[in-house]
């Protein structure tokens, strides 16, 4: 059955450490990806605030200064649009992003 699920989420959330915790504890290597499908999906949702702040770090550690890449302009549409398509999915597990740092075994 959990075969049957993707990963889809908005970058900056945690899809690579949460797709680890599944294979490692539960041996199943899940589709992840950014980008909405018609299949079940486990999603994470985070504080938009902490996302931007994470992709700002993530910029300036990339590319060795506090800058911000033309692609980072895309979390603020990815939010707004992936976020709507997540809502009116119907086939859904969330995952709050503080219980899967602090609570990974849950």
């Amino acid at each position: 059955m959990l075969n049957d699920y993707q990963i889809v989420t908005i970058t900056r959330t945690g899809s690579h450490y949460l797709h680890e915790l599944i294979e490692h504890y539960l041996g199943h290597n899940l589709v992840r990806g950014y980008e909405m499908v018609q299949t079940p999906i486990i999603s994470i949702v985070r504080n938009p605030l902490d996302t931007v702040a994470s992709a700002i770090c993530w910029a300036s550690y990339e590319f060795g200064a506090l800058s911000l890449n033309p692609n980072f302009y895309k979390i603020v549409w990815h939010y707004e649009t992936l976020g709507k398509q997540l809502l009116d999915h119907n086939s859904i597990i969330l995952i709050k992003y503080d219980d899967l740092i602090n609570k990974p075994e849950k």
